[in-house]
This record gives structure tokens, C-alpha cells and sequence, in this order.
């Protein structure tokens, strides 16, 4: 009975109201960063380059959740490389555009090493 005394519907609508805009800001950052990144040549593979960046975006939100010290910390997708990889993106479709079943298994390897190791 406890439990029951201290809910309050204030802070849970609060918080869902919140997970509601930012889930939606996510996934429109997604969009508009595989858009950004897999143009041109590349637009074939956009919608596997959305579900890669919605899928690391949810992983950085959940990790940054669960393991932060800071009780009110948000985490998401980030654009300070975004240029970078569309320039990056650009090189390899241009490089290996003789061998397109290569293309995308190079991007998704190079950006996941460029990630993992400068964050």
C-alpha cells in the first residue's frame, strides 16, 4: 500500500509527455541525418542507413540512461560528425562505384570504426 500513496500521475505525465517529443525529435534527426549522409548514389541504402542511426541513437539514450551520474541526462544522435560522414560517404560511393555490392559494407564498417573511435 505503500507504493500506492506515493505515485504521482503529475510526474509520470510529465515524463511520458517528454519521452513522447523526444522520441519524436529522434527520429526525425534520424531522418534528415541518413538523408544527409546516403544521397546521391547512395539513396538506395537510406532506409538501412535510418535504422542504423535510429539504432545507435536508441543504444547512446539507453547506455547514457542507465549509466550516467547525472540523474537528468538525455543523450541522442549528435551532428558534429555529420559531415564528415557524408563526405566520407561520398568517397567511398565514388571509389567503388565498379563494385556496388561493396559500397555499403565499406560505409557501415568505416563509420562504426570512426565512431568507436573518436565517439
Amino acid at each position: 500500500m505503500m507504493a500506492k500513496d506515493n505515485f504521482d500521475c503529475n510526474g509520470l505525465l510529465l515524463i511520458l509527455t517528454i519521452s513522447l517529443i523526444f522520441g519524436f525529435d529522434a527520429i526525425i534527426t534520424c531522418i534528415s541525418f541518413s538523408a544527409f549522409i546516403y544521397s546521391g548514389p547512395l539513396v538506395d541504402y537510406m532506409t538501412l542507413g535510418f535504422n542504423l542511426i535510429l539504432i545507435g541513437a536508441a543504444a547512446t539514450t539507453i547506455i547514457t540512461a542507465l549509466f550516467s551520474p547525472l540523474s537528468e541526462a538525455i543523450a541522442g544522435a549528435q551532428d558534429y560528425a555529420l559531415p564528415s560522414f557524408a563526405i566520407i560517404a561520398s568517397a567511398i560511393a565514388a571509389k567503388l562505384s565498379t563494385q556496388p555490392s561493396l559500397i555499403l559494407s565499406t560505409l557501415i564498417f568505416t563509420i562504426a570504426l570512426t565512431t568507436f573511435s573518436i565517439g
